[in-house]
């Protein structure tokens, strides 16, 4: 018996048609699965790896006023869904800018509008591939992350890391 006879069937009894009818009809199920159940194709890898303790710090320039909701203990996370991380110290400095006065000479002053904020988090997070994830986010040195809570989305960047094997 062929694989295929004349007119296209598989075992003379499925066309080739329907069966890539029945494959798209497939996927299509499998990504309203993964759309209702509000989770990525990344999250289905098998094996996700291991966990470490990672202890990182933000750094975020902003108004004044602007990081006033960002308290320790606060349970990071990220689109609909909670992390085993939270923030665990928090502190704000001035803006410190150097500028030249009318001399010519470097001089340092305070902004009057912007403040810098550090905070520290710390969290049990998925270890892969020299990769430290925090959901869909990538943490490592200089790169540009949210910090995000139930009450607040604040961008700033990863000036500390540190990592517990």
């Amino acid at each position: 018996m062929k694989l295929f006879d004349n007119e296209g069937r598989i075992f003379g009894k499925l066309s080739i048609i329907d069966l890539i009818a029945i494959l798209v009809l497939v996927l299509l199920v499998f990504f309203a699965f993964l759309k209702i159940s509000n989770k990525n194709l990344e999250d289905l890898k098998a094996g996700q790896g291991d966990t470490v303790q990672v202890q990182w710090t933000l750094y975020i320039e902003k108004g004044q006023g602007l990081t006033d909701n960002v308290k320790p203990g606060d349970i990071l996370s990220g689109q609909k869904s909670t992390f085993d991380a939270q923030v665990v110290d928090k502190w704000v400095e001035p803006l410190v800018e150097k500028n030249l006065n009318q001399e010519g000479d470097l001089v340092e002053s305070v902004h009057p509008q912007k403040e810098v904020t550090y905070v520290v988090c710390q969290g049990n997070l998925p270890h892969e591939d020299q990769s430290i994830k925090l959901g869909n986010q990538e943490i490592r040195y200089g790169q540009d992350l949210f910090l995000e809570s139930t009450n607040y989305r604040i961008a700033g960047t990863v000036i500390d890391i540190e990592v517990d094997q």
